[in-house]
């Protein structure tokens, strides 16, 4: 995905838009990734992602420097009812012309039920 674009967990199909939304991408210092309206959680290292453990998991950030990130660190985003789980495959190269992220994402829609029961 390149930056200033995003991944819209609800919109079908799921692919990169320019803009904001659930899992964005944007290009502030060496790039950065949030969630607007969302949750991010960085797992730690060996950690493996679900959906038990995207929902569960507390430690929120607001945003994440790409320079934080490395091939293989999974992401945990909460974002109204539905959750992602995205595994970063490789970073941007810093000489090449466009900045891209390329990532695996797993979506989960209407994980979460507005009462918080699931």
């Amino acid at each position: 995905m390149t930056i200033r674009y995003y991944l819209s967990f609800s919109l079908d199909p799921v692919k990169p838009r320019e803009g904001e939304g659930d899992f964005n991408f944007f290009a502030l210092g060496d790039g950065e990734i949030n969630s607007t309206g969302g949750t991010v959680v960085r797992l730690d290292p060996g950690q493996k992602g679900s959906l038990d453990v995207c929902t569960s998991d507390t430690r929120y950030v607001s945003r994440l420097e790409v320079a934080e990130l490395t091939p293989g660190t999974q992401l945990c985003v909460v974002n109204k009812a539905n959750v992602g789980l995205i595994e970063i495959r490789a970073l941007p190269d810093p000489n090449a012309a466009s900045s891209y992220l390329t990532f695996d994402a797993t979506i989960w829609r209407q994980a979460i039920r507005p009462d918080g029961t699931d």
